[in-house]
């Protein structure tokens, strides 16, 4: 599987659109990760590896919430500033 920081950026951005679930990007993050821990990811480049893993890495999880009727750990301002730090966007 290859992988690069424009595809992460476009789950971060179907989530913020409401065109992906949020649940749906936690599980496409942890399939990623799967992967990854048995050598089946490429990341293109290679030398983006850490930035795209801190996108996957927080949509892992992008669907948490405090509690079962409660809101999201993170407000759509909130998952903006993780994909923009992440990935290290301007």
């Amino acid at each position: 599987m290859k992988i690069d920081a424009a595809t992460v950026k476009n789950v971060f951005e179907g989530v913020l659109r409401g065109q992906i679930s949020r649940h749906d990007a936690d599980r496409w993050a942890a399939s990623v990760l799967r992967r990854d821990e048995m050598g089946e990811v490429e990341f293109i480049p290679a030398s983006d590896e850490q930035r795209i893993l801190a996108g996957i890495r927080y949509l892992f999880g992008v669907d948490l919430k405090h509690g079962p009727d409660d809101d999201y750990l993170d407000d759509d301002e909130g998952v903006r500033a993780a994909m923009m730090e992440r990935l290290e966007l301007e």
